[in-house]
């Protein structure tokens, strides 16, 4: 059984170029929102994981963050904002800068996963 996948992103073509990443490299068929609002109907235990825009047009990823913590669902943040800008208390949450590489994401999501898939040869593509 393949659990769901999340991605709160409200750049239409970052979330459909990581969606298209994971569906190749994992098999996931991500649901993508691109709202704090949205992200709140797909929250649940059965989650595999979620990757999260710091900022949204409603608001910061921040609560959907904690409530992911509450859930047990690892997260990571994909964010053309700095690391800085999120409290302490989130920073342990991996961090990929966009545009993002391919290898990070590649090693972030085994990371959420513990799983382990063929290496993606360095391409230069960004998502």
């Amino acid at each position: 059984m393949t659990y769901p996948v999340l991605i709160v992103e409200d750049n239409y073509f970052i979330a459909v170029d990581l969606a298209e990443f994971l569906e190749v490299h994992f098999g996931y068929n991500p649901t993508v929102v691109q709202t704090c609002a949205e992200a709140e109907n797909y929250l649940s235990p059965l989650l595999a994981f979620a990757l999260l825009d710091m900022q949204l047009p409603d608001g910061t990823c921040q609560p959907i963050a904690r409530r992911l913590d509450a859930l047990g669902i690892p997260y990571a943040f994909v964010s053309s904002r700095p690391q800085s800008d999120l409290p302490e208390t989130l920073h342990r949450a991996p961090f990929i800068r966009k545009p993002a590489r391919a290898e990070r994401l590649l090693e972030v999501t085994r990371e959420m996963t513990k799983t382990t898939t063929p290496t993606v040869a360095s391409t230069g593509r960004h998502y």
